[in-house]
């Protein structure tokens, strides 16, 4: 049995006391620290390394069907070796690896040019040529892959087929090799081709790859439906689960855009587009064309927000008709003056929200995708008020 005297057995109380006082602190501290941190900071927080995956007021930000949904996708190995020029076996659904990498220098048999050092990632449905190294390789496959599964699920069935994916890691050389009018990305339809860069973020690619979706299922569809709907999905938060499974809320306004709409179209030529005007293109200004991506999205979010874009994507899908206003009539069950004067309400309330002195869509994040649920319940009830989202919609996710 071991002897204390008095000065020892205070001493020992104290270091007690002083360890239940630590404790607590740090306890208390975690929240305020975690409340204080960036959308940014978390994602680097929750990531096995430094690696953002987006940037602030991305013209090409966006993603479909608001709601929350689990989406069924595949546990990716985390820890690839990039040294590694044979295959990569990741755990899948069944024995057979999905993602497989071939030394450089690639040879490609596309009509385009990809990065230079390039490797290919192979998953179930993407060719990634990129030379980025095996760890983005993986996170932007494993994106790709948890985004198609979303809109198979929430928008329309996607066929088989395999896509392939230029992920340029030095946006000088994206840049620099003209491959795209855009400097963010583009997709080219005869290489079934999505091209992005490092600075882009999941917006372009969302949007990008929902043109190679919708490709091979709409034979048919209304000028501006190609890029409403590939606009309409710019916009993303969510996480994955510890199966590998992504969960995801879309349907925001993307503040690019918005501005874009209210100061060059309805600011600069108190002009605020017709419905007939989008969806034949006609309009009284030769050069809205140039802003036709911005234009076609404010409808697409306008029919989403009502809650008919759903069903207007399977009616173009199954039952084109060439009277384009009649599928709008049959899908909202409004008349065409009905439907353009709440239209029109809708444009000027955006515009009015916009126009307040600190209007939400100033202050819409940049998507993101977390590590966990934990990550992302603590951003989403700390920003869900924040969003602009209507009240229909809001209790949705609720």
């Amino acid at each position: 049995m071991f002897n204390i005297n008095k000065t020892g057995f205070i001493g020992i109380v104290l270091i007690i006391l002083l360890g239940f006082l630590g404790i607590g602190l740090f306890l208390t501290g975690i929240p305020q620290q975690i409340g204080k941190t960036s959308l940014n900071e978390l994602l680097v927080m929750a990531s096995p390394t430094p690696y953002q995956f987006d940037r602030i007021y991305h013209p090409d930000e966006l993603v479909p069907n608001i709601n929350i949904s689990p989406i069924p996708t595949i546990n990716y190995n985390q820890n690839l070796s990039p040294q590694t020029p044979s295959i990569i076996s990741i755990p899948t659904q069944t024995s057979k690896p999905i993602m497989t990498v071939t030394p450089s220098p690639v040879q490609s048999n596309l009509s385009h040019t990809p990065p230079s050092n390039s490797q290919i990632y192979t998953s179930t449905h993407f060719n990634l040529y990129t030379d980025a190294g095996s760890f983005i390789a993986n996170e932007q496959l494993k994106f790709a892959e948890a985004f198609r599964t979303y809109v198979s699920i929430n928008l329309f069935e996607i066929p088989e087929q395999k896509i392939n994916f230029f992920y340029f890691n030095n946006p000088n050389e994206f840049l620099a090799s003209k491959i795209c009018a855009s400097t963010f990305g583009c997709y080219y339809d005869d290489d079934k081709l999505a091209i992005t860069h490092s600075q882009s973020g999941y917006g372009t690619v969302t949007h990008e790859l929902m043109h190679a979706f919708m490709h091979p299922v709409f034979n048919q569809a209304p000028p501006w439906f190609w890029e409403g709907l590939s606009t309409l999905v710019e916009k993303i938060y969510g996480y994955y689960g510890s199966d590998g499974s992504l969960t995801a809320v879309v349907g925001f306004q993307n503040p690019w855009r918005v501005e874009s709409f209210i100061t060059d179209i309805v600011g600069s030529r108190n002009y605020r587009p017709e419905i007939a005007h989008i969806l034949y293109k006609n309009y009284p200004y030769q050069d809205l064309i140039d802003y036709s991506q911005t234009i076609d999205r404010m409808l697409a979010i306008y029919l989403h927000q009502r809650g008919w874009f759903t069903n207007y994507i399977h009616e173009i899908q199954y039952r084109f008709d060439p009277n384009l206003s009649a599928t709008l009539v049959k899908v909202t069950e409004k008349s065409m003056s009905d439907l353009e004067s709440d239209w029109q309400s809708w444009i000027n309330e955006l515009v009015a929200s916009y126009q307040q002195p600190e209007s939400y869509i100033q202050n819409i994040p940049v998507s993101t995708i977390y590590a966990n649920k934990t990550m992302f319940d603590q951003w989403w009830n700390s920003n869900k008020y924040n969003l602009g989202l209507p009240e229909n919609i809001f209790n949705s996710i609720n």
